[in-house]
């Protein structure tokens, strides 16, 4: 019996923790490999490209903000999109 609490009570803090992860992941993306193409962000990460879609205004506006910065930070969401932060 106290093996079969001990379980459950195993299982219900397994399920809250996961339950409470971010929805998204921050990458620091390096600025040389992004470029627009339309409304668009095409970018580099570990060697594999990517695109955020319709990020080009987030885009420019980060670069007028953090002129010296080498690197720019892109939002990678679960649902597979990427955000670039305008801020």
């Amino acid at each position: 019996m106290q093996t079969k609490k001990l379980m459950g009570l195993l299982i219900f803090l397994v399920l809250v923790v996961s339950g409470c992860s971010a929805p998204y992941q921050e990458l620091s993306v390096y600025k040389g490999s992004c470029h627009i193409v339309g409304n668009d962000v095409y970018f580099s990460y570990n060697g594999i490209k990517y695109t955020a879609k319709n990020q080009k205004t987030n885009y420019q506006t980060l670069l007028n903000k953090n002129s010296g910065t080498e690197d720019i930070p892109v939002i990678a969401m679960d649902d597979g999109s990427y955000m670039i932060p305008d801020n």
